[in-house]
């Protein structure tokens, strides 16, 4: 039953709209409507025309904007693995994300798009329903269309918000489960439908199937339903009955088991058994509420906090951080109707209770540690900015109704507030045409001979490979293996049952176990059947760090963004590598003609087509080292290094190592002005290196170190410090 608003004169209207309270009518048509069953249209019906159209063309305007800047495939992070999950029915990393699994199945049966795209899509629709339940909220509480627009679309456009709707990622889907779940709260607070309650149960627990962070929304709005003296939901049989609702919205839990019964390719874990399904399930493999395995034990509870305000401040324009202090106000004290009192220190509680413990436990060091772990741990801020935005609607309401304007200007404002905000953040986040990752994970396998053995290491470089492979059949030939798996035991499983002429000598990788086995056992087992190629070893927090047992029998030659693991008994011909190895290369500033953002997974991929022409250089120089200190050789790597730093321009301290190296051995074969010029060359590079580099505890910067202390004490042309090697 919609409301008779017209006949209502203008100034009425005004004041009725100005209003806390809601409108006595509005309530009782939409009891009315929903003593029998839940009508998800009567919020459309409540609202004139002039609402409807408003609400219509932001989302709209969200749509068409999210449309134009998705990703075109596939993107950085999970993105490959969730992607290629959903499009080959795998099972995902835990605790297994089904429901995004299975939607993602469904969206990559669109006849349109890449299957990238069409997976990214379900992120871009589920934000879209995040902004529409958020809206729904708001007008519920405020009946101000104006509050309701800018909060939603401001929303919509926050950076953050909007990186992760562009591409294939499990968080908008849960915070369209936040939203939906607090709209239907605050719907039944007000129309007292027990139907709503049982619908909310089932939304929590098939939200779950998702991301296990809604329990920190489904929980406390739960309690506070059954605290209520009138809610009826204490009574046993009542209480069964909800209980029952929500464990059925976990169902989807279920294809976990079907999945892994088949042993697809792309899976995580052996979920055919209770054991295996709770280890996934509480996510036992990484760390029960842990985000890494290798991560700090550094409490960084008040650092996380900070950083959260500090990013509110830019997802909400600056100027929303006094309009979610206005609404926070309003909630707690200026709200004499008690219409937003009552939900203070619930609405606030959650986001609040949720960021102090998911910083007390996140444990990347995004403090001390690479700034891309900042921008990692900042992924779990958009479930708690949910709330920031409605108490941001909240404070434009109370504001607005301060300013003697007209409905239609007031929206019109509004749509210009929202219209900047897109505006400021539409650069950085169009992603509109960005092959960046598809095309890395296809330089990746490109130059690997056919049906080469690939061990892959990270994110980065497994997920990449496996969108391209599964998703677009590009080089399905190359035998994909990922280091990091390979140190569970249900990788076997998989392993023997899609690369049966791979063998995995041991249960595990860990060369300290006794069922384990250490990279030269691998290398010993697959040698003679394949040719080996491996992505960069990981010098720190791995096992794979420490475990130097091939180095005696095996070379690693860099080729492009991989290396060659061949049996150091193999001669090696430096100038035929120098020659093979240069079609490997990718240049970067071909790859990325505008530099990537900062602190982003764009910039580890850019950084990674640098690594490989370095490590192209250092290859010859150990070889010039290994060989006499050869003149030739040594001047070689130090023109290929040389050229690097002049192409970059800001490059690492690794660089300057190198290249002060090539020159120190040149000035220990010089003499005269030539000596001096080396020497100059090394001074000049060293002093760069010491500068820049963070490996001040490393025996290599000692030494550097005192060599360059030397020399500036003056010391003789014929007194030479010590050689570094």
């Amino acid at each position: 039953m919609a409301r008779k608003r017209k006949r209502l004169k203008p100034k009425q209207a005004e004041k009725q709209n100005s209003s806390d309270e809601p409108d006595a009518k509005a309530v009782v048509a939409s009891k009315h409507a929903s003593t029998s069953s839940i009508n998800f249209l009567i919020d459309l019906q409540l609202m004139n025309t002039t609402e409807r159209y408003s609400l219509a063309g932001l989302l709209t305007f969200i749509f068409a904007v999210y449309w134009y800047t998705m990703w075109p495939t596939v993107a950085g992070g999970d993105s490959g693995e969730l992607i290629a999950t959903a499009y080959t029915l795998g099972v995902v990393h835990p605790p297994g994300y089904p429901l995004f699994t299975m939607i993602g199945k469904l969206f990559s049966f669109l006849p349109f798009g890449t299957v990238g795209w069409r997976i990214n899509l379900v992120s871009a629709v589920f934000s879209i329903g995040a902004s529409f339940f958020l809206y729904l909220t708001l007008f519920r509480l405020t009946k101000s269309t104006a509050a309701s627009v800018v909060a939603a679309g401001l929303y919509a456009f926050s950076p953050l918000v909007w990186r992760y709707s562009i591409l294939a990622e499990v968080f908008t889907l849960n915070c369209f489960f936040v939203t939906l779940l607090t709209y239907l709260f605050v719907r039944y607070q007000q129309e007292r439908n027990t139907k709503l309650v049982y619908l909310m149960g089932f939304l929590f627990g098939l939200g779950l199937t998702n991301h296990h962070t809604l329990l920190f929304v489904g929980v406390p709005l739960g309690v506070y339903i059954l605290s209520q003296k009138d809610s009826g939901f204490l009574k046993p049989i009542n209480f069964l009955k909800l209980f029952l609702v929500s464990i059925s919205g976990l169902l989807p839990y279920a294809y976990l088991y079907f999945a892994s019964l088949q042993a697809p390719l792309i899976a995580w874990g052996d979920i055919t058994s209770l054991d295996g399904f709770l280890k996934h399930f509480l996510r036992k493999e990484y760390g029960t509420f842990k985000l890494a395995t290798e991560g700090t034990d550094q409490n960084q509870l008040w650092y996380g906090l900070w950083y959260f305000i500090e990013s509110l401040t830019v997802q909400s324009m600056y100027i929303g951080a006094f309009f979610i202090g206005t609404g926070l106000y309003l909630l707690a004290y200026g709200d004499k109707a008690k219409v937003f009192k009552r939900y203070f220190a619930l609405f606030v509680g959650i986001p609040v209770g949720y960021l102090i413990f998911f910083h007390t436990l996140a444990n990347l060091p995004f403090v001390d540690g690479a700034s891309l772990y900042k921008d990692i741990v900042s992924r779990f801020w958009i479930m708690p900015g949910t709330f920031f935005f409605l108490f941001l609607g909240l404070g434009i309401h109370y504001w607005s109704k301060r300013v003697n304007l007209p409905q239609k200007a007031m929206i019109a404002i509004a749509f210009a507030v929202v219209t900047t905000q897109m505006g400021l953040h539409f650069s950085a986040e169009n992603n509109h045409g960005n092959y960046s990752f598809a095309d890395f994970g296809k330089n990746l396998l490109k130059p690997l001979p056919q049906k080469a053995l690939f061990f892959t290491l990270g994110d980065i470089n497994t997920n990449t490979v496996r969108y391209v492979q599964q998703c677009e059949n590009y080089r399905t030939d190359v035998k994909v293996l990922d280091r990091s798996l390979m140190s569970y035991p249900w990788l076997k499983r998989i392993q023997q049952k899609h690369y049966p002429d791979v063998a995995l000598p041991g249960l595990f990788y860990h060369p300290q176990h006794p069922v384990g086995y250490s990279l030269k056992k691998l290398f010993d087992a697959n040698i003679d059947k394949h040719q080996i190629y491996l992505t960069f070893l990981k010098q720190k927090g791995a096992l794979e760090s420490a475990d130097k047992t091939f180095q005696d029998h095996y070379r690693l030659t860099p080729y492009g963004l991989s290396f060659l693991v061949k049996r150091k008994s193999k001669s090696f011909n430096v100038d035929k590598y120098m020659t093979d190895s240069k079609s490997y290369l990718v240049t970067p500033d071909e790859a990325f003609p505008d530099p990537p953002p900062p602190a982003s997974w764009e910039e580890v991929i850019y950084n990674n087509y640098w690594l490989a022409h370095h490590l192209r250089a250092v290859e010859v120089l150990k070889f010039a080292m290994a060989n006499n200190f050869n003149p030739k050789y040594l001047k070689t790597s130090g023109d290929l290094i040389r050229d690097l730093i002049a192409k970059r321009g800001s490059a690492p301290a690794d660089y300057y190592k190198n290249l002060g190296i090539s020159h120190h051995h040149l000035e220990r074969q010089s003499k005269g002005q030539q000596r001096l010029e080396h020497r100059q060359q090394m001074l000049s590079n060293w002093r760069q290196y010491l500068q820049t580099s963070k490996a001040s505890e490393s025996d290599t910067y000692k030494k550097i170190m005192a060599i360059v202390t030397a020399y500036d004490r003056s010391s003789p042309i014929g007194k030479q410090p010590a050689s570094v090697k």
